[in-house]
């Protein structure tokens, strides 16, 4: 009998490789932003200059101050006064003030001020003939081998022609108004405008410089 004809194995089916997966979309970053700077802090304004004190300001404050000597007559002192006299004293704004009592305010005040081209004579001129006035004076006196001194007068004018209540208000009142001025080199009474012709004055000035 013939031999059966052989039967083909039927070949393996491709096994197919599983596609890869696909990657996943990498994810966006933002930008860094650029980090703004600090702003700079504003400059710091210089401090303002002391204004200079100009040639006959005065000042005008009427608190009183306090005195080393309590005023027998209970007139006190306004600041101003004080305040005038060291700018006198210190800056040589002033050749000279005058002072007057405001018996309404119960106090002494500024009365006129000498400027630094102020002359004696100006000074002489603006005491009044029938009023008494506080008044300093900045007198400088250069002896003979030129050497220069600076002294302040303080000077209680009373003219004869005052009234009476008047001239006894001022002498009470003097010691404790003149213990507010610090630096006072002599004191001049006088009772008309002759006894302060400038002569005189400086004769005054030049017998405390002579004395020490």
């Amino acid at each position: 009998a013939p031999a059966p004809e052989p039967v083909a194995a039927p070949a393996p089916a491709p096994v197919s490789e599983p596609e890869p997966e696909p990657e996943p979309a990498p994810t966006p970053q933002p930008e860094p932003q650029p980090v703004a700077a600090a702003p700079a802090p504003p400059p710091v304004p210089a401090a303002p200059k002391a204004a200079p004190v100009a040639p006959g300001s005065v000042p005008c404050d009427k608190t009183p101050v306090s005195s080393s000597g309590k005023s027998v007559s209970g007139v006190q002192t306004a600041a101003e006064c004080q305040q005038v006299f060291n700018l006198m004293k210190q800056r040589k704004a002033f050749k000279w003030i005058t002072y007057k009592i405001d018996q309404t305010l119960g106090m002494t005040v500024i009365d006129q001020v000498g400027g630094p081209d102020s002359t004696h004579e100006d000074f002489v001129e603006a005491l009044p003939d029938d009023a008494p006035r506080f008044a300093v004076m900045d007198k400088v006196y250069i002896n003979k081998d030129d050497c220069h001194f600076d002294k302040i007068v303080f000077i209680l004018y009373n003219p004869d022609s005052a009234r009476i209540k008047q001239k006894m208000l001022f002498a009470a009142s003097k010691d404790a108004f003149k213990g507010t001025l610090m630096g006072i080199s002599l004191e001049i009474q006088a009772g008309d405008h002759d006894e302060l012709n400038e002569e005189s004055v400086m004769g005054r000035v030049r017998d405390v410089i002579t004395r020490k």
